[in-house]
C-alpha cells in the first residue's frame, strides 16, 4: 500500500472511531440528566453481559480475519476461500451464542426487558464484517456508514428518551443502529468474493488460530466489561454509572491510535508476509502516538476536576475523581496497542500477546475482588489502571527481546515532561475566579499551548525528520 493511500485510510478510518466515540460525548451530558446513575449503571452492566456473548461469536475474527484477508487480498480465489471459511464458523457460533443468551436471561430475569432488546445486538455479530473490510482496507464506505448511522442514533436518543422509564427505548435505539451499520457494508461480500460452500475441515482449520488471539480478547473483556458486572453485584447500579462515565471519557482518546493501527496492522503485516522490514514504521507510529495519547492524559487529568462535574451535571461529582484515577489509561492503552498491532500480532507473536494480556486480565480479577467491595467504583478504576500496566510491561518485555526497544522508549520521554508542566499550568489556573465554561477555555487554551510549545521546540532541537519535512514543505509553498 503506497503512503498516500494508507495516509488516506488513516483519515477515513479516524473519521469512523471519531463518530463511534464522540457519540457518547454528545449524549453523555443528555443522558446522566435524563435517565440518572442508576438507569445508566442498569444498561451498563446489563450491556456488559450481552457483550460476553458477542465476544464469544466473534472469537479473535477482528484480529485474525483482518490479518488472512490482508494476505491473500491479491488472489480472488483464495480471498473467497479464506472469507467464506472463516465466516461460516462466525454464522453458526452466532446462533449457537444467541441461543444460550436467550436461555440465560430467561433464567436470571432482573432487567429482563433490557436484557431482551439486547439479543437484537448479540444476533448482529452474524453481520459483523468490519475485519473483512479493514482486511481489505476498504475504510471510506465503513466511515461514511458510521457517520450515517451514529447521527441517526443521536437524533433518535434526544427525540425519543426523555425520562428514567425510557431506558428501554435508549437501549433498543442503541441495538437497532449497531445492527443497521453493520448490514449497510454486506454488499463488499458480493464485490470481493464468490461464494463458496466449505467443508467442515475448511471451517475448523480457523479454529485454532481464532483462538489464539481470541484469549487477548477474552483477557481484555475483563477489564473492560467484567469490572461493570462485579460493581453491580457488589456494589451499586449508581456506582457503575459513576465507572460507565468515565470510563467514556478515558476511552475517548483512544479513538486515534485505534484509527491508525486498524489501518497500519493489515499494512504491517503484508509488509512482514513479504519479508520487508516494518522497524521503521513501528519505531515512528510508537513515538507519534505517545507524544500524543501523554498530551491528552496529562490534559484530562488536569482539567477533570472542573470539567466533569459540569459536563455531566450535578451529583457526577465522583465521576471526575475516577477520571482523574484512570487518566494513565489513555497513555498506557495508547503505547500497549501500538506494540500490539503495529509489532506483536503481524509478526504472529500470538502467544507472548496472550501471555501479557492474561497477565493484566488476572491483576484486574484479583485486585477487583479485593478493591471493590471496599472502595466501589474508585476500587475498580484502580484494578483497571493497573491491569494496562501490567499488560503494557509484559509486551515492552517481549519485543525489548527481538529489538533494541530502549531508544524507542526515550524518544518520547521528554513528552513526559511537558505533560507535567502543562498540568502544573493548568492546576494553576483553576484557582480562577471566572465562569466554569470561561474557565475551561482558558485551560484548555493555555494547556494544549504550553505542550505544543514545548513539544515543537524539543522536535526542532532534535532534528525531527517529520518536523522538518513539514517545515520545508511550508517554505516551498510561501516561495511558489
Amino acid at each position: 500500500m503506497a503512503a498516500k493511500s494508507y495516509k488516506k485510510n488513516i483519515i477515513y478510518n479516524s473519521i469512523y472511531r471519531c463518530v463511534v466515540v464522540i457519540m457518547p460525548l454528545i449524549t453523555s451530558p443528555y443522558l446522566t440528566r435524563v435517565l440518572g446513575a442508576e438507569k445508566l449503571g442498569i444498561y451498563s452492566s446489563a450491556n456488559a453481559f450481552a457483550t460476553y456473548f458477542v465476544i464469544f461469536t466473534l472469537l479473535g475474527v477482528n484480529d485474525y480475519g483482518n490479518r488472512k484477508i490482508a494476505q491473500v487480498r491479491g488472489d480472488r480465489g483464495k480471498l473467497s476461500d479464506s472469507f467464506w471459511q472463516i465466516y461460516y464458523l462466525q454464522f453458526f457460533l452466532t446462533f449457537l451464542l444467541l441461543a444460550i443468551y436467550l436461555v440465560s436471561i430467561s433464567l436470571h430475569k432482573k432487567h429482563f426487558t433490557i436484557q431482551l432488546i439486547l439479543a437484537i445486538y448479540v444476533l448482529s455479530s452474524v453481520f459483523e464484517i468490519n475485519w473483512f473490510a479493514f482486511g481489505l482496507e476498504e475504510f471510506k464506505l465503513t466511515s461514511i456508514r458510521s457517520i450515517i448511522t451514529r447521527i441517526g442514533i443521536v437524533i433518535c436518543i434526544f427525540l425519543f428518551v426523555k425520562k428514567p422509564t425510557d431506558l428501554w427505548k435508549y437501549t433498543l435505539i442503541i441495538t437497532m443502529g449497531n445492527l443497521i451499520s453493520l448490514v449497510i457494508i454486506l454488499p463488499l461480500i458480493t464485490r470481493y468474493t464468490d461464494f463458496r460452500k466449505p467443508d467442515f475441515r475448511e471451517i475448523a482449520s480457523h479454529v485454532k488460530p481464532n483462538l489464539i488471539l481470541f484469549l487477548p480478547i477474552i483477557a481484555t473483556s475483563v477489564y473492560q466489561y467484567l469490572s461493570k458486572i462485579m460493581l453491580s453485584a457488589w456494589s451499586t447500579e449508581a456506582e457503575v454509572g459513576f465507572y460507565q462515565n468515565a470510563e467514556n471519557i478515558v476511552t475517548l482518546p483512544s479513538f486515534i491510535t485505534t484509527a491508525i493501527e486498524t489501518v497500519l496492522m493489515p499494512y504491517a503485516s503484508n509488509l512482514v508476509a513479504n519479508g520487508d522490514n516494518d522497524e521503521q514504521l513501528f519505531r515512528s507510529t510508537l513515538k507519534y502516538t505517545s507524544i500524543m495519547s501523554i498530551a491528552m492524559a496529562f490534559g484530562m487529568f488536569a482539567i477533570a476536576k472542573d470539567f466533569i462535574p459540569w459536563y455531566l451535571g450535578k451529583g457526577f461529582e465522583r465521576s471526575a475523581v475516577l477520571v482523574m484515577m484512570m487518566a494513565p489509561i489513555v497513555f498506557f492503552n495508547s503505547f500497549s496497542t501500538v506494540m500490539r498491532y503495529q509489532y506483536i500480532i503481524p509478526h504472529e507473536m500470538d502467544h507472548a500477546n496472550l501471555a501479557a494480556m492474561f497477565s493484566g486480565a488476572g491483576t484486574d480479577i484479583i485486585l477487583n475482588l479485593i478493591l471493590i467491595p471496599r472502595f466501589g467504583a474508585a476500587g475498580a478504576a484502580a484494578a483497571t489502571v493497573a491491569s494496562y500496566l501490567v499488560t503494557l510491561l509484559i509486551q515492552a518485555l517481549v519485543i525489548s527481546r527481538k529489538m533494541e526497544f530502549l531508544s524507542a522508549i526515550r524518544a518520547f520521554l521528554p513528552s513526559v515532561l511537558f505533560g507535567v508542566i502543562m498540568a502544573g499550568c493548568v492546576k494553576l489556573l483553576s484557582e480562577l475566579s471566572v465562569h466554569i465554561i470561561l474557565k475551561i477555555g482558558i485551560e484548555l487554551i493555555v494547556g494544549a499551548s504550553v505542550f505544543l510549545g514545548c513539544t515543537l521546540l524539543w522536535l526542532s532541537k532534535t532534528g525531527d525528520p517529520v518536523l522538518s519535512n513539514l517545515l520545508a514543505t511550508w517554505k516551498n509553498k510561501r516561495k511558489g
